[in-house]
């Protein structure tokens, strides 16, 4: 009967669990010192809730890594990697079932086939690290820069599976089993060792306690170098699973608090804490971020390593984090847009925009540091209730003797059209909304504005970290809005619709139906209400904004609209969808220089003209801004429209 004697010419094994438990303890005492800081962070409510999608989200994300799979190499050597370890691990367990407990499994047909299963893993394993080597060696993505640790520890996992595979050889070679075909490749070096002159009772119990020490030892590292992410990122995806993209954490402004975002330690919340040890610092965040690419003292991935650092060597300290550390200065805090870009392709779900936003409370709440540019339009807002400090009952001034109905005088309406700062203050962007009342009154749909009664939804505001004044405006707003009962809001600007429909409702308590305009005209389109008439002869390229589509998955519903236009050819940029690039404007920066390097909007806009089209859509009054800066600095002929204006021109 197929089987096999688990110590074979090994005596002695009995040190081998000595040598356990000093890994162990070694392992314990490195995933303590890792932990301990983690847990000086802020508590954070919440994990209980929806635990199955949390699991599921973990299947997907940690096991089967959909998102590393994005880029097929590094996702099959990863893959492979991964389940071949964790293959063998599960195979080492059935062995000390046999080995320490005395329950013989290892016989029969079951023997073989786990022979034949744990050769196959340890060679899909051994595959896995020669793809990452190549991929680091020949491929070398942008983003992925190597360290003397990555390659210390691919050396020591190949000496690990090819000890392995060596030890098992020279025992089948020495004991000439009748079953090694089941092994394949040991049944290789077998055969390559069976015509070496060497004493294979002498080599065979060296190269065993060669694997079993270098196995242990890679057990005893694993909490203290770049390792530890096996360790920390399963933990890391499970806490942050269905955390929607840019989600900002609710802070309770009224409640006397010695810490108000993220300065210190103590200001973290655990799971920003526990990120910066899931991080792989694979470069992933970098290759879209728009601060990055345009030369900011920004780097998602570099924030990581800060933190993780300042974790093990600052903390108890008191050092404000931002200020002891060069690579998190106010600079590189400011430069984010806050596009989600990071977060979208982060493959452990690292919540960049969160950490960011708590950082920046720290500097506005509690330091009262706020960049230049910035302080203006908090005081606007303040006293006026928009960005440019016009006078607050000027809002509705747009709309006078277009027939326009206010909310006030009808009393109700079966949707409110919120036009948004952009929509009734800025020139341009005005056209926006004369192009959305020319298609609410088209399709007959009973429509109001709030006109001065309208503030600012507070977007930019809450991600500048100024969380008082985002209150106080999402009270006011929230307090009209139930005045009138207001069921369905309906915007063209996506920093309105992410803010009134997550926002609000998130530590807010509102509920309302909140679409983007590009969602209520593509059922106005679909049901017949609004009958599409003309053409338009245009080859045009669609850009994604940041707050329409990562934050909120709004990417069909555009290019449904403009696919209905007869004779527009679309024509996608290179960059589109999930990693479209940021036109630079979010995270308050409509309102902020960008200081150093590049405009983002410019490169954006050299993106769109090298899809060879004439004109370039939008669906937010902030990217319709920056892109017709970008393509004005290009000194190239090229329109750029709203997506309600293209339309309202075939109605």
């Amino acid at each position: 009967m197929p089987a096999r004697e688990v110590y074979w010419n090994i005596t002695n094994h009995t040190v081998m669990y000595l040598l356990f438990v000093v890994t162990l303890a070694i392992f314990l005492y490195g995933a303590g010192r890792q932990i301990l800081p983690i847990m000086k962070g802020k508590k954070q409510a919440g994990f209980g809730t929806d635990l199955l999608a949390r699991v599921k989200v973990l299947w997907l994300e940690g096991i089967k890594q959909r998102r590393i799979r994005r880029d097929s190499l590094a996702g099959f050597t990863h893959l492979f990697l991964f389940w071949g370890f964790a293959v063998l691990f599960i195979g080492t367990l059935i062995v000390a079932l046999q080995a320490d407990f005395g329950i013989h499994v290892l016989i029969g047909r079951f023997y073989l086939w786990f022979s034949l299963a744990l050769d196959l893993a340890g060679l899909a394993a051994l595959i896995g690290v020669f793809g990452l080597i190549y991929r680091r060696v020949v491929v070398r993505p942008a983003g992925l820069t190597s360290i003397t640790e990555d390659w210390i520890l691919l050396v020591l996992v190949a000496l690990i599976l090819v000890s392995g595979f060596l030890v098992e050889g020279v025992r089948q070679a020495a004991t000439a089993d009748p079953w090694a075909v089941w092994s394949p490749v040991g049944f290789a070096f077998s055969l390559m060792l069976s015509s070496f002159g060497v004493n294979l009772g002498v080599l065979h119990k060296f190269l065993w306690w060669l694997h079993l020490t270098l196995g242990m030892g890679l057990l005893a590292y694993l909490p203290f170098g770049k390792f530890r992410h096996v360790l920390f990122a399963p933990v890391n995806i499970l806490l942050s699973a269905n955390s929607e993209t840019g989600r900002i954490l609710a802070l309770d402004v009224n409640t006397p608090s010695p810490v108000f975002g993220a300065g210190k330690l103590e200001g973290f919340t655990r799971r920003h804490l526990l990120a910066s040890l899931a991080c792989t610092r694979c470069g992933r965040c970098e290759q879209g971020c728009p601060a990055f690419l345009t030369h900011k003292s920004l780097s998602p991935k570099e924030i990581n390593v800060s933190l993780r650092d300042f974790l093990s060597g600052k903390e108890g300290k008191g050092e404000k984090i931002y200020e002891p550390l060069g690579p998190l200065a106010t600079e590189t805090i400011w430069s984010c847009t806050t596009c989600g870009y990071c977060e979208n392709q982060c493959p452990v779900l690292i919540e960049q925009v969160s950490r960011t936003v708590e950082m920046r409370r720290s500097l506005v709440l509690e330091e009262g540091r706020v960049p230049v540019e910035m302080r203006q339009v908090l005081r606007n807002l303040d006293k006026q209730g928009n960005p440019w400090g016009e006078w607050s009952g000027s809002r509705g001034q747009w709309a006078q003797g277009s027939g326009v109905p206010l909310l006030k005088d009808k009393g109700k309406a079966d949707v409110l059209y919120w036009v948004g700062c952009m929509g009734s203050f800025d020139e341009r962007s005005r056209k926006i909304s004369e192009s959305m009342l020319k298609l609410l009154k088209a399709s007959q749909v009973d429509f109001a504005i709030l006109g001065d009664e309208e503030n600012c939804c507070g977007d930019a505001v809450r991600r500048v970290g100024e969380e008082y004044l985002f209150q106080q405006l999402a009270r006011e707003n929230i307090k009209t809005l139930e005045k009138y009962g207001v069921k369905k809001i309906i915007t063209a600007c996506p920093h309105c619709y992410n803010t009134l429909k997550n926002d609000y409702s998130s530590g807010m308590g509102a509920q309302f139906e909140v679409q983007h305009h590009s969602e209520f005209v593509l059922e106005l389109i679909r049901t017949g209400s609004l009958p599409i008439t003309g053409e338009l002869s245009k080859a045009a390229t669609y850009h994604d904004p940041c707050y329409l589509g990562r934050y909120n998955v709004v990417y069909e519903q555009p290019r449904q609209v403009l696919n209905c236009i007869p004779g527009l050819e679309l024509n996608e940029m290179e960059r589109h969808e999930e990693k479209s690039f940021c036109c630079g404007a979010g995270g308050g920066h409509m309102w902020m220089d960008e200081g150093s390097g590049e405009r983002a909007s410019h490169l954006r806009a050299r993106e769109a003209m090298a899809a060879g089209v004439n004109t370039v859509v939008t669906a937010c009054p902030f990217c319709l801004t920056m892109m017709e800066d970008g393509t004005r600095s290009n000194a190239d002929e090229i329109e750029v429209l709203d997506l309600a204006e293209l339309v309202a021109k075939v109605i």
